[in-house]
């Protein structure tokens, strides 16, 4: 059990999905599962009067991402696979590429947009896009599960 799948972990539905197949793969090929949430909290605006909200909003959705996380744990352990949480706040690329460049990281799973999303298909470039340059990057087989499967 020398490398680790990796698992960019987000809410909703098309998250689970991400989850089961990232179990489903640490479980059959005798892996630790490091569940990943970055709180890339840069879109809030820099503008003086909102750089105290830029905080709170940064606080929320690391609980947020806590409470998403820790769910994911509990089913990776519901299917014995042994599994961590890691939360870290960051531009949201740079931040996944310096993770999973670590040396055990051997995969990583990532979603792909919502299926009703008015813009489905141009999100899901986007996201192929990001996942090829992370594999490039990074050294590492990234795997997108569709929401649409």
């Amino acid at each position: 059990m020398n490398g680790k799948v990796m698992c960019l972990v987000r809410g909703g539905e098309a998250g689970r999905k991400v989850q089961e197949k990232a179990i489903a793969y640490a479980r059959s090929n005798q892996k630790e599962l490091v569940f990943l949430h970055v709180v890339d909290a840069s879109r809030v605006s820099d503008e003086d009067e909102l750089e105290e909200l830029k905080s709170a909003v940064e606080d929320e959705l690391i609980w947020l991402a806590h409470v998403t996380l820790s769910m994911a744990r509990r089913r990776a352990t519901a299917q014995s696979v042994s599994s961590k949480i890691d939360i870290i706040t960051g531009p949201f690329f740079d931040t996944v590429l310096n993770y999973a460049t670590q040396p055990q990281i051997e995969v990583v799973f990532m979603g792909s947009p919502h299926s009703g999303a008015p813009d489905y298909d141009e999100r899901l470039k986007r996201v192929k896009k990001f996942a090829e340059r992370l594999q490039q990057a990074a050294n590492v087989e990234v795997v997108v599960v569709d929401d649409q499967e």
